[in-house]
């Protein structure tokens, strides 16, 4: 389980940004890594939490 973190709250997490979560899931291609999809952390870091919630 990886999960992106927003940098408001945690200055310097090196995975903060959903779309290379994803892009990093995709390229290990295994199926057991998943993404934590925090609504929080999404919300601050992309908006639009539904659109994000129905891409993947």
């Amino acid at each position: 389980m990886i999960e992106p973190i927003n940098g408001r709250d945690m200055p310097g997490y090196f995975l903060n940004d959903f779309d290379r979560a994803l892009a990093f899931i995709d390229e290990v291609g295994q199926p057991h890594v998943k993404l934590q999809f925090d609504i929080y952390h999404r919300q601050i870091l992309h908006g639009d939490v539904i659109d994000g919630a129905e891409r993947r």
